[in-house]
């Protein structure tokens, strides 16, 4: 024992067990204690002069029962079976599984019915000592009846060879009955003190009645206990589960531990939890834990375990009727594993990674007080090793000529390495001549030898030799490229060393030369009007470092091109139009890399011939009109508010291609016209366009004639249609209430319009 003064609720006194690895830790529970008390480690106490029934849970048993069926035993190991007041010998009726749904076992897989051809006795001596304290329990639940419980006798008293029938002790046994209806199994518990003088105690259980009236049903029994208090350990193994090596550990490799609790005391050890702080050095495999053959997540409160990363800390609850809140009991002789992978990390290189298992416990007897077992620790020792890593230094630019590929090699320790070597996969299509392969000889230097390095075909090699923890070298591949490249080389390094190396992910690298290079925006792009619906469209050819393989063409701002060409081909007739439509069309170049050119981009207006269209201009506020007035040959063209007014109507006649002519409906005969005039800022007026003598060519006049255009607004991405007299190659324009011809500019917003039809 050892003295303390405990003041207040929940003081924790620590005890060590003089030679041993384990370490214990209960609670007291008394509020307001100020005397001096004496406590005695119930620990240490339980695990001495362990007194224990054998086969309390009836798991044992000849014959052997499958599931979900029942036999009278004609063996029930370490109990004696008989009628009740005498020594007649009675088998007891032993239930594996569900014999009567929807009742199970309350412990284990076996339970026995006292009541079987007849009433019965069952009873087991051990051997105790005077004085001690003993706690007792069993789980009891009646068979037939909901209302009307079967009725059970719980003897505890002095052993013997004539202890059924009379005894040598002159003491009164403990003597209790309890009645349990079918409803639910119930635990019944409590302790006994051993009286002087008496070395072997009796349990004994008999049946006194059956709820149903039935003598040969009734009183199912589980889980019975008398004996000194739980006696809990925790023992560890670990395995590799990569290698199955029980002695040799390395980095990347998954471990598993299992953790056996076993109760070897005499009563089960309540609210039970093993707790394990995953030791550094390791990373738990998420969904490993198991509690026996029972998977749980990593979760908190959803199963029996979790883990909690904060404190790396897994926590089990364990024994019959854990939940997902709570621990349960563990009973003597059934021990509990817990069960996890992990895997080794970089950082335990070399290091000694160490396991101690924490189980927290209740013995029933004191209830109040929570006990702590520490397990003795279990260490792995990780080999040690050099991490030989590779990386790109320098990358050459995908063009004809001369190209160097750079590699770092580089131990990143701990351990220095020896027989580091690096081989090198080489691209075909690239002229490699002798020395292409080279190295540094020291760390930090930058003079380059062929020693130690060789090429055959499109392999090389590149020894190194020694290498010092820290330390690195350079190796670089250096060859011709054609003038006619493919789209990209590659070079690929592997680094291996005779020394154990823990990181293979880093052993390997790909240097990677491409084109990167766009081609040129392809030039000179038109869209020319052939009819209605239909717009030829041609460009000129891009060129590129590499080759151009084909072009993309797009329509009004669509993701998906309206045709993929290859790159030959620098036209295309686009049929898909509609009458009256301003379109906007994108073509790029693209090469076999992927890169892709600079847009060009150019519209078209799909005028029709004999429509009506209304020609606003968006430019004023509000917007406003082209019209024409009714009077004389010769009178101006004006922006006018908008009517319904016949001289604000326009038709188009076909001129070539994109070229029209454009004729007011309210005087067919008069045309837009610059009247000849190719001077800046002049008017542009309805001139008399009918045939006569004078005006024999009068459709093919430039003076009447004007390439209709579009323009794209480079903010809002609207687009516009534009007006360019073939006469003076002005383009039309509004100044006010008035119409000009001024010098052409893509991005004035005087010289913008909209047409639609009317």
């Amino acid at each position: 024992m050892i003295r303390r003064i405990a003041a207040v609720l929940g003081v924790v006194v620590f005890l060590v067990a003089a030679g041993t690895s384990l370490s214990y830790a209960y609670w007291t529970a008394s509020a307001g204690m100020t005397t001096q008390v004496a406590v005695a480690n119930p620990v240490l106490t339980n695990c001495s002069n362990i007194v224990t029934l054998q086969n309390g849970s009836f798991e044992t048993a000849s014959p052997t029962l499958t599931d979900n069926n029942w036999t009278q035993a004609s063996t029930l190991s370490s109990w004696t079976s008989t009628v009740p007041g005498s020594s007649t010998s009675r088998a007891a009726e032993v239930w594996r599984g569900s014999v009567v749904s929807p009742i199970l076992p309350a412990s284990g897989a076996q339970n026995i019915e006292l009541n079987s051809t007849d009433p019965t006795t069952i009873y087991q001596q051990v051997t105790t000592t005077p004085g001690q304290v003993l706690r007792w329990g069993f789980w009891h639940r009646g068979r037939d009846s909901a209302t009307t419980g079967d009725q059970v006798k719980l003897t505890i008293g002095p052993g013997g060879t004539n202890a059924t029938t009379s005894t040598t002790i002159t003491t009164t046994p403990l003597t209790q009955i309890f009645t349990t209806t079918n409803t639910a199994w119930v635990y019944y518990s409590g302790s006994y003190t051993v009286p002087s003088g008496q070395t072997t105690t009796r349990l004994s259980l008999t049946s006194i009645s059956t709820g149903g009236g039935n003598a040969s049903q009734g009183n199912l029994i589980d889980d019975v206990s008398l004996g000194t208090g739980p006696c809990v350990t925790a023992t560890s193994a670990v395995t590799n589960v990569t290698t199955g090596s029980t002695t040799t550990y390395r980095v990347g490799e998954t471990v598993r531990y299992v953790t056996t609790v076993a109760n070897s005391g005499g009563a089960a050890a309540a609210s039970s939890v093993a707790k394990i702080v995953l030791p550094a050095g390791l990373t738990l495999v998420p969904g490993s834990l198991k509690v026996g053959t029972t998977a749980a997540t990593d979760a908190v409160g959803d199963d029996l375990a979790e883990y909690v990363s904060g404190t790396r800390t897994i926590v089990a609850r364990i024994g019959a009727g854990a939940t997902s809140s709570a621990g349960g009991r563990v009973a003597p002789g059934t021990p509990v594993t817990v069960t996890y992978d992990a895997v080794i990390a970089v950082s335990a290189l070399g290091q000694t990674i160490t396991q101690s298992p924490t189980v927290e416990f209740v013995d029933e007897a004191i209830p109040t007080w929570t006990l702590s077992v520490t397990g003795a620790p279990l260490s792995i020792t990780v080999a040690n090793g050099a991490d030989i890593a590779v990386s790109v230094l320098a990358t050459p630019t995908l063009a004809a000529g001369s190209a160097t590929w750079s590699f770092r090699i580089t131990n990143n320790g701990p351990q220095d390495a020896t027989g580091v070597s690096v081989s090198l996969a080489l691209p075909s299509g690239v002229t490699f001549g002798t020395g292409a392969i080279r190295r540094t000889s020291s760390d930090t230097g930058t003079t380059t030898t062929t020693t130690g390095c060789s090429r055959s075909g499109t392999t090389g090699t590149c020894t190194i030799g020694a290498l010092a923890s820290g330390e690195g070298r350079t190796v670089t591949v250096t060859g011709t490229i054609p003038t006619s490249p493919a789209a990209s080389y590659s070079v690929t390094a592997s680094v291996t060393s005779t020394s154990y190396d823990p990181v293979a992910s880093n052993d390997t690298v790909t240097n990677t030369s491409v084109d990167t290079e766009k081609p040129t925006a392809p030039g000179s792009f038109s869209a020319r009007r052939d009819d209605v619906t239909k717009v030829y469209l041609t460009w000129s050819a891009s060129s590129d470092n590499v080759a151009v393989t084909g072009y993309r063409l797009y329509r009004n701002g669509a993701t998906t091109p309206i045709a993929s060409l290859n790159q030959s081909t620098t036209n295309y007739t686009d049929t898909a139009v509609s009458a009256s439509s301003v379109n906007w069309y994108t073509v790029v170049a693209v090469d076999a890399a992927g890169n892709v050119s600079d847009t060009s981009e150019v519209g078209v207006f799909m005028y029709r011939a004999g429509t009506e269209y209304r020609i606003t201009y968006p430019g004023s506020t509000p917007t406003r009109c082209v019209g024409g007035a009714n009077g004389s040959d010769g009178a101006a063209l004006r922006v006018q508010d908008c009517s319904t007014s016949t001289n604000q109507r326009f038709t188009f006649t076909s001129g070539s291609y994109n070229s029209a002519q454009l004729s007011p409906v309210n005087n067919s005969d008069r045309r837009w016209s610059t009247n000849g005039s190719t001077t800046a800022n002049a008017s542009v007026v309805l001139e008399d366009a009918s045939w006569s003598s004078a005006r024999p060519y009068w459709l093919y006049d430039d003076r009447y004639r004007w390439d209709i255009g579009v323009v794209k607004d480079a903010t809002t991405g609207a687009l516009y249609v534009t007006f360019e007299s073939r006469n003076s190659g002005r383009c039309l324009a509004a100044d006010g209430t008035s119409l000009l011809q001024v010098n052409c500019d893509a991005t004035a917003t005087a010289q913008r319009f909209l047409v639609s039809e009317y």
